[in-house]
């Protein structure tokens, strides 16, 4: 039978904190802090294989709170893992793992601490997570397109918009 661990992600710009728990929450490694590029991901990597190498029946849940794009590149590359490695990884939603902080009555919030409420919630929700693993998820090629082209619409909204107010502007002061 394989034993879960769990692995919580809290990704900010730039890096990212980690923790490595099993299922009664107890640290399996200690906590660590990685940057976000090649080296970074490249140690996660061995680390990760590291402990999958001295722990033959094991079997490693990420979690990767989703923070406006910054996961983006860890979740890939946990993905890209999980073709080799016994790893799941899934994307939470941060109103979830808000409410384990708030419910645990964490008043001070970390990255280390948001790592263990992510870990939390992976614990504690099993049920309700979407994992992915290996090629399961492949991002829709024109989601960069389809901000860049929202990010221009929106500008020239507000371009149409200054301009309004500076024709009325124009219009009160100078009729």
């Amino acid at each position: 039978m394989k034993e879960s661990v769990y692995l919580g992600i809290d990704v900010s710009k730039g890096y990212a904190d980690f923790v490595l728990v099993d299922s009664s929450q107890e640290l399996l490694e200690p906590l660590f802090q990685l940057d976000d590029n090649t080296n970074g991901h490249d140690k996660l990597g061995v680390i990760l294989n590291r402990y999958c190498e001295a722990n033959r029946h094991v079997e490693i849940f990420c979690g990767v709170e989703s923070t406006g794009g910054y996961e983006r590149n860890w979740y890939h590359y946990l993905l890209s893992l999980s073709k080799t490695l016994p790893v799941k990884v899934a994307l939470l939603n941060p109103v979830v793992v808000k409410g384990i902080s708030k419910a645990s009555l964490n008043r001070t919030i970390t990255d280390d601490v948001s790592a263990l409420n992510i870990a939390c919630y992976l614990i504690s929700y099993q049920n309700k997570i979407n994992y992915k693993q290996g090629d399961a998820e492949r991002e829709n090629p024109f989601k960069s397109g389809r901000s860049l082209y929202t990010y221009q619409k929106m500008l020239n909204k507000q371009k149409v918009q200054l301009n309004n107010q500076l024709d009325k502007l124009l219009y009160q002061h100078f009729s």
